[in-house]
């Protein structure tokens, strides 16, 4: 008997769709936190426009576990469990057919009603050679199913028929409910960013002590990162080799080779590694270069589009004032998750406590900031290069009036003239500064109005509880 018989095509498929005779999920794969991007993807889901829904993120973000929520509440809605079918593609067998032989052996033999509407879940969709091209061709042969797909590796292009839901590590909001094992942590409403700014003192106290409930899972955080199977593991040393192997590891020597033909993944990973050592900063490919033997600019322009396609770093671009001269366009580049950077160097808490803070905290900020509104969406954010030895701006968001933020954790938040987010203050609606202490909260006294001082963790805290509501924190 062929290994592709439709025997044993239906025999692994109803292996992953056990709810096709319990008419149910197994509970162990319903996990009770569920992420922002839920609500999203389920109105997707329910209005019926899009023919296909991709999810990506890193690994460990919650995309199976998401994926598994879907179904349960599709079944809960009314659909039929047998017009659901589920494929992981990280089983090789799912790898060795193009997807509409398991498709077809499913329809046949499970789902014969042929005008219903089915739902297609392929999860590390790509680990299937040409899975964008296989999953068009698909949508074009079977015009009643919709596909709801998950990918470590973002898509190249997205149809008007599809959407792209962003799943980065979790928000410092949902890790704390994660942590608490509930989703009220909070008891009272919680102001946006305008409304930060017309709160009296006291007011500023209450949400600083309020947050401050948080600062040790804040701590945690910072250092275990936004990984959802990880919340709540206590070895530290399985953290870390968990990120190297998963995170890094599966996404470096298997997703990028099989997505992009990869012949050696070498340098990709020296790289990688050298990235995560520098990162958060501005990158000069010459600089990487003289670091990283026997590779040329264009092979390490075309590895850091890798990475960030495959959801491990981000890339920001300076910003440009009317009449400044034009500075040379160099990426800022931030690693998806500080955690990253941490499990590489083998850090533990007290080494991170002993160092600086700055660029870890940066890292969390950036991500908060880029995925703050709706999950379809990635808000851009721009950098500048101060000149005069003066401090850089941290992140710029683009608009006729942009706001600035300026990380500043560990190194000294006086300011002063020479500092770029005081000297073009002028220039922006609201000039943001990240701090450390609960302390240094609202504004600061004779300095121009639209500079304001705010706590690091009360920031993404709230901008995180802001998503989870539905809210743009930074609505202006």
């Amino acid at each position: 008997m062929s290994i592709a018989s439709q025997s044993n095509i239906i025999r692994i498929l109803s292996g992953y769709n056990q709810w096709w005779q319990t008419r149910s999920v197994q509970k162990q794969f319903l996990k009770p936190a569920q992420r922002t991007v839920f609500r999203e993807a389920l109105r997707f889901l329910r209005e019926g426009e899009k023919r296909v829904i991709y999810m990506a993120g890193p690994h460990r973000t919650g995309k199976t576990a998401l994926i598994h929520q879907l179904i349960h509440q599709c079944i809960s809605d009314g659909t039929d469990p047998k017009h659901i079918v589920y494929m992981n593609f990280a089983h090789p067998f799912f790898s060795f057919l193009p997807i509409d032989r398991f498709y077809s052996a499913f329809f046949e033999n499970i789902c014969p009603d042929g005008g219903a509407r089915t739902y297609c879940f392929f999860d590390d969709v790509q680990l299937s050679p040409g899975w964008e091209k296989s999953i068009d061709r698909f949508c074009r042969q079977y015009p009643q199913a919709t596909v709801i797909a998950s990918a470590a590796v973002r898509p190249e292009t997205v149809s008007k028929e599809a959407v792209l839901l962003h799943m980065p590590p979790i928000s410092f909001y949902e890790y704390c409910q994660i942590a608490a094992g509930t989703a009220k942590i909070v008891s009272e409403p919680l102001p946006d960013c305008r409304g930060l700014l017309e709160a009296d003192p006291s007011r500023l106290r209450s949400i600083a002590q309020m947050a401050g409930r948080f600062r040790r899972q804040f701590m945690r955080y910072l250092y275990t990162g936004g990984f959802l199977n990880l919340v709540g593991e206590s070895d530290d040393i399985k953290i870390q080799r968990m990120i190297q192997k998963t995170v890094v590891g599966d996404a470096l020597l298997r997703d990028i080779s099989i997505c992009y033909n990869v012949r050696s993944s070498v340098e990709l990973e020296k790289i990688f590694l050298y990235l995560s050592f520098e990162c958060p900063s501005v990158i000069s490919f010459e600089a990487v270069m003289r670091d990283v033997d026997c590779v040329t600019r264009p092979t390490i322009e075309k590895y850091v589009q890798y990475l960030e396609k495959a959801c491990l770093l981000y890339q920001c671009f300076p910003y440009e004032f009317a009449g400044d001269r034009m500075q040379k366009v160099q990426p800022k580049i931030y690693l998806a998750d500080a955690a990253i950077h941490n499990s590489l160097l083998m850090l533990n808490d007290v080494r991170i406590s002993e160092g600086s803070m700055d660029k870890i905290v940066e890292t969390a900020v950036y991500r908060h900031l880029r995925f703050s509104g709706p999950d379809h969406e990635e808000r851009q954010i721009f950098y500048q290069r101060g000149r005069s030895g003066g401090k850089n701006l941290d992140m710029i968001l683009g608009g006729e009036k942009p706001v600035f933020l300026d990380v500043r954790y560990d190194s000294d938040v006086r300011l002063s003239r020479k500092d770029a987010i005081l000297a073009r203050s002028g220039d922006a609606a609201l000039c943001l500064v990240i701090t450390k202490a609960d302390g240094m909260f609202g504004r600061v006294p004779d300095l121009p109005d639209n500079i304001f001082c705010i706590p690091a963790s009360v920031f993404l805290f709230l901008i995180g509880h802001a998503k989870a509501e539905g809210r743009d924190f930074l609505a202006l």
